[in-house]
Protein backbone atom coordinates (compact mmCIF):
# COMPACT_ATOMS: atom_id res chain seq x y z
CA UNK A 1 0.00 0.00 0.00
CA UNK A 2 1.31 3.41 -0.90
CA UNK A 3 -0.51 6.00 1.16
CA UNK A 4 0.69 8.85 -1.05
CA UNK A 5 -0.94 7.25 -4.09
CA UNK A 6 -4.18 6.74 -2.18
CA UNK A 7 -4.23 10.38 -1.13
CA UNK A 8 -3.42 11.59 -4.64
CA UNK A 9 -6.15 9.34 -6.06
CA UNK A 10 -8.77 11.38 -4.18
CA UNK A 11 -7.64 14.60 -5.91
CA UNK A 12 -9.61 13.89 -9.09
CA UNK A 13 -12.77 13.46 -7.00
CA UNK A 14 -12.08 16.76 -5.26
CA UNK A 15 -11.60 18.47 -8.64
CA UNK A 16 -14.91 17.07 -9.88
CA UNK A 17 -16.71 18.31 -6.77
CA UNK A 18 -15.39 21.87 -7.14
CA UNK A 19 -16.42 24.45 -9.68
CA UNK A 20 -13.67 26.05 -11.75
CA UNK A 21 -14.43 29.31 -9.94
CA UNK A 22 -13.88 27.67 -6.55
CA UNK A 23 -10.66 26.02 -7.73
CA UNK A 24 -9.38 29.37 -9.02
CA UNK A 25 -10.19 31.07 -5.71
CA UNK A 26 -8.62 28.16 -3.81
CA UNK A 27 -5.39 28.31 -5.85
CA UNK A 28 -5.01 32.06 -5.34
CA UNK A 29 -5.41 31.77 -1.59
CA UNK A 30 -2.12 32.15 0.29
CA UNK A 31 -0.93 28.81 1.69
CA UNK A 32 -0.96 30.24 5.22
CA UNK A 33 -4.68 30.98 4.90
CA UNK A 34 -5.87 27.54 3.80
CA UNK A 35 -7.50 27.19 7.22
CA UNK A 36 -10.38 29.17 5.64
CA UNK A 37 -11.32 25.95 3.84
CA UNK A 38 -11.62 23.86 7.02
CA UNK A 39 -15.43 24.00 7.17
CA UNK A 40 -16.01 23.77 3.42
CA UNK A 41 -13.51 21.72 1.44
CA UNK A 42 -12.06 20.14 4.57
CA UNK A 43 -15.50 19.00 5.74
CA UNK A 44 -16.25 17.63 2.28
CA UNK A 45 -12.95 15.68 2.35
CA UNK A 46 -13.82 14.25 5.78
CA UNK A 47 -17.25 13.15 4.61
CA UNK A 48 -16.08 11.82 1.25
CA UNK A 49 -12.94 9.95 2.30
CA UNK A 50 -12.49 9.77 6.05
CA UNK A 51 -15.64 8.20 7.45
CA UNK A 52 -15.11 4.85 9.20
CA UNK A 53 -14.75 1.98 6.76
CA UNK A 54 -13.73 4.04 3.75
CA UNK A 55 -10.51 2.83 2.08
CA UNK A 56 -8.42 5.96 2.70
CA UNK A 57 -9.57 6.17 6.31
CA UNK A 58 -8.73 2.49 6.85
CA UNK A 59 -5.28 2.93 5.30
CA UNK A 60 -4.56 5.90 7.55
CA UNK A 61 -5.72 4.06 10.67
CA UNK A 62 -3.45 1.16 9.70
CA UNK A 63 -0.58 3.66 9.66
CA UNK A 64 -1.59 4.90 13.12
CA UNK A 65 -3.22 8.15 11.97
CA UNK A 66 -6.66 8.63 13.53
CA UNK A 67 -7.59 12.33 13.71
CA UNK A 68 -9.82 13.14 10.73
CA UNK A 69 -9.59 16.94 11.21
CA UNK A 70 -5.81 16.83 10.98
CA UNK A 71 -5.93 14.44 8.04
CA UNK A 72 -8.42 16.57 6.10
CA UNK A 73 -6.27 19.67 6.74
CA UNK A 74 -3.27 17.78 5.38
CA UNK A 75 -5.21 16.58 2.32
CA UNK A 76 -6.45 20.13 1.62
CA UNK A 77 -2.86 21.40 1.77
CA UNK A 78 -1.55 18.60 -0.44
CA UNK A 79 -4.39 19.19 -2.90
CA UNK A 80 -3.49 22.88 -2.95
CA UNK A 81 0.12 22.07 -3.85
CA UNK A 82 -1.05 19.55 -6.44
CA UNK A 83 -3.38 22.08 -8.09
CA UNK A 84 -0.79 24.86 -8.03
CA UNK A 85 1.79 22.63 -9.71
CA UNK A 86 -0.75 21.42 -12.26
CA UNK A 87 -1.74 25.00 -13.15
CA UNK A 88 1.88 26.14 -13.38
CA UNK A 89 2.66 23.32 -15.80
CA UNK A 90 -0.42 24.20 -17.85
CA UNK A 91 0.54 27.89 -17.95
CA UNK A 92 4.04 27.08 -19.21
CA UNK A 93 2.66 25.37 -22.30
Amino acid sequence: MCLCRQIEACFSDIEKACSEELLEEFCTCPFAELHRYHWSLGLWVRNAFLLPGQPLQQALVTCGIHESDDISALIVRLFYLYEKEKREKHDKR
